[in-house]
């Protein structure tokens, strides 16, 4: 969202407090290589291809240049109905969450001008570790 506010000559500027936090102007190519997860994280796209944009005004980099590093997920459950009797029957139930363990980081900094620019500082809040869970039921 973009906050703008009229000035008395008429014409439209942006928030002097919002200014620091709007996309920088682009000098380079942002996508980097990464050797370890541990490199990801600490630089999770080129911080050297940003430059602060000049005040008052919008940077040149494009609305989504940069991609977050996404979730990857998957949860699997079987179950198994067993009929003990006319009226009794036993349900199995198996449930894992997050089977791979696979890690979600959170969105890499954003602000042109925090010390932390590019770094992945949290997880996605739902990272979480590797759950499995049973359950025995009876009916009758």
């Amino acid at each position: 969202m973009r906050h703008w506010r009229r000035r008395q000559d008429g014409f439209s500027e942006v928030w002097p407090e919002i200014q620091e936090q709007l996309p920088g102007d682009i000098v380079g190519n942002p996508h980097i290589s990464h050797p370890s997860k541990a490199a990801e994280v600490a630089e999770y796209f080129n911080t050297k291809a940003y430059t602060v944009n000049a005040l008052g005004t919008f940077g040149d980099s494009g609305r989504n240049s940069l991609i977050g590093p996404g979730i990857e997920n998957l949860d699997c459950s079987a179950s198994k109905t067993l009929y003990t009797s006319d009226r009794v029957q036993t349900l199995f139930r198996g449930e894992a969450f997050n089977v791979f363990n696979h890690t979600n980081f959170g969105n890499p900094v954003s602000n042109v001008s925090s010390s932390a620019f590019g770094r992945i500082n949290s997880l996605n809040g739902s990272s979480a570790p590797r759950v499995l869970q049973l359950a025995l039921r009876l009916e009758f």
